[in-house]
């Protein structure tokens, strides 16, 4: 929006440029009543002050009101715009994601209604809900279109084309905690034993199974990573994919940074991968991809993550159909089979690289619990043998302290238990 002070009749006017749908300018001539000439060169200088100040204001009102007036669908990828040039920058991911919610869900049904910027209210908002819910989309899933909604219409208010933020009040949908599940070592044992062999990305799997690392951090290993001298390798960057693929030397977060020892039998299955990386360089020549990364095709393409996912599926119901995890699960199955060999939260939350204890306490204390009711058995198990070594004529089993803790602490645990279900993997 432009426009101009004019003088008529010794009188400012604000002129603003208007525009039909033709893109012809209309001139919009508004008068303000003050004088351009009132006999005192001070007034005179005031004046020109408050007029340049009206046609500021007038500018602002009306370029709000065409704003204010564009479809809400449009208005979405203005917000993307602006996020991606605000001076604090988000994820280049995130906003994939961001365009990906905003061009399959949120835009098509809202430019369906014709909704516009001034009209989005919390009854337009939960019907967006409805409708996806309608769809068969889970409450997390519309949680996360929620996000560039939520941000659009912050920039909204604080452009003043809204009073205030109605996703605020718009009533969303629950967070769901999926069901938590994972292999027990022979299950995982027994399903590694069928695809060895006849699974290209068997290594990949191995290693994800073994170390509980996220898909994003096993596809982005890369051969600098690996100490085979001292018989480690580090967590330190990742390959994820929205509209393409990205590897980044960048983790979830910070602490999802770390190192793990290199078990005999990963550190032969990584050699032999390595051999056969140069004889795929060979074969290939010229058309071979040269990049650092570990896991890859034979011509040296990155493997994409949606394609270890549906590999992963079609193995599930393959050699595992009466039992099926996902392929995050595998994650779940480290750290699950870790506590149950008696390593404490504490270890598995630095293992898994989570931010806090807090998080592994919501999604693995339940299993913990699990183990130390086992360590309260095996406490009463060894009073009961204490207490027969006990001289002839005292018996101590309804009166050992050790057996009365133990006995506590089963009870107790029994009850905590009950009150405690796994929470979100995060």
């Amino acid at each position: 929006m432009t426009g101009s002070l004019q003088k008529k009749s010794n009188k400012y006017y604000v002129v603003l440029n208007l525009y039909d749908e033709e893109g012809k300018r209309i001139p919009k001539w508004i008068p303000t009543d003050i004088l351009v000439e009132s006999g005192s060169k001070r007034t005179d200088k005031e004046n020109k002050t408050k007029a340049a100040q009206y046609l500021t204001d007038m500018l602002r009102k009306y370029d709000n009101t065409v704003w204010s007036e564009m479809l809400f669908a449009d208005f979405l990828y203005n917000w993307i715009e602006y996020k991606k040039n605000a001076r604090r920058k988000i994820e280049s991911e995130s906003i994939d994601d961001y365009e990906g919610y905003i061009r399959r869900h949120i835009d098509p049904f809202f430019r369906k209604r014709g909704t516009k910027v001034c009209d989005m209210d919390a009854e337009a908002i939960e019907d967006f809900y409805t409708h996806m819910e309608q769809k068969g989309q889970t409450g997390n899933s519309i949680l996360h279109y929620r996000i560039p909604i939520k941000g659009a219409l912050e920039l909204a208010v604080r452009k003043h084309f809204l009073h205030s933020n109605p996703t605020m009040q718009a009533e969303a949908p629950e967070k769901e905690k999926p069901p938590f599940d994972y292999f027990s070592l022979s299950e995982l044992e027994s399903f590694l034993d069928e695809i060895r062999g006849v699974e290209f990305l068997y290594p990949l799997i191995q290693l994800t199974a073994d170390y509980g690392v996220r898909r994003s951090e096993v596809l982005g290993l890369k051969w600098s990573a690996i100490d085979f001298e001292n018989d480690a390798f580090e967590i330190r960057h990742t390959v994820r994919q929205v509209k393409k693929l990205r590897g980044k030397d960048k983790t979830k977060t910070e602490k999802s940074k770390r190192s793990f020892p290199l078990t005999a039998s990963i550190k032969r299955m990584l050699l032999e991968l390595k051999e056969k990386e140069e004889k795929n360089r060979e074969q290939f020549g010229e058309s071979y991809i040269e990049n650092k990364y570990v896991f890859k095709w034979e011509d040296g393409r990155l493997i994409r993550p949606d394609y270890v996912t549906s590999v992963w599926i079609k193995l599930m119901k393959k050699h595992s159909p009466s039992h099926q995890i996902t392929f995050h699960q595998l994650r779940h199955s480290c750290a699950s089979n870790l506590i149950k060999l008696g390593f404490s939260l504490a270890e598995i939350c630095e293992w898994l690289g989570h931010s806090s204890i807090q998080i592994t306490k919501d999604v693995y204390g339940h299993l913990d619990f699990e183990h130390k009711k086992r360590m309260a058995l095996a406490l009463e198990r060894k009073t009961l043998e204490s207490d027969q070594k006990t001289a002839h004529g005292e018996s101590r089993q309804d009166n050992s302290p050790l057996q009365k803790g133990a006995k506590n602490i089963i009870s107790f645990a029994g009850r905590k238990q009950a009150r405690m279900e796994p929470e979100f993997a995060r």
